[in-house]
């Protein structure tokens, strides 16, 4: 099972029984402010984003994306908007979630640039047999303000801890 790459697609296409009653947060919300977030701050709301994905917390996630986050997949030269606006976000997430109960996700590092940053990220599971799994993919936040606006997810790849933290130098 390919979590990283293949997840996005398994959120969208799983067809799980969903209900909004699932997703307090999913009622309109006031328009957003304008913010001059900074680098820390951005990093700092990517790490509680990804502490609600592991909590299964709705709330905790929609209040760190834009009504109109885009969440796309990107393989090779082709880039495939998975869910366009947090109630498609929240429908995949929760098929996701149903499918994938015990993944959780981590962040091996962050890089910043402009309103995006870019992380590495290991998501963790235990298959069917009893065994653990990990896999790592490369990701990019855009913000708006303080908002995750869109997340592009490259193909994971299974790196043995530590190997794919090195710099550009292979130190």
């Amino acid at each position: 099972l390919d979590l990283c790459s293949s997840a996005a697609a398994l959120m969208v296409f799983a067809g799980l029984p969903f209900s909004l009653d699932q997703v307090p947060s999913a009622a309109p919300r006031p328009a957003q402010e304008a913010s001059l977030a900074t680098a820390d701050d951005r990093q700092e709301i990517l790490r509680e984003f990804i502490e609600a994905f592991n909590e299964r917390d709705f709330d905790g996630l929609l209040t760190h994306i834009t009504e109109d986050i885009q969440w796309v997949s990107v393989e090779g030269a082709k880039a495939v908007v998975l869910a366009d606006g947090e109630f498609e976000l929240a429908t995949s997430l929760e098929s996701y979630f149903e499918a994938s109960p015990t993944s959780r996700s981590s962040l091996e590092w962050i890089k910043t640039a402009g309103s995006r940053l870019t992380a590495l990220e290991r998501v963790t599971w235990t298959n069917q047999a009893g065994k653990d799994q990990s896999q790592v993919s490369l990701s990019v936040y855009e913000f708006k303000g303080e908002k995750i606006a869109r997340v592009h997810y490259f193909p994971a790849e299974a790196l043995a801890s530590g190997s794919e933290t090195k710099n550009d130098s292979g130190r």
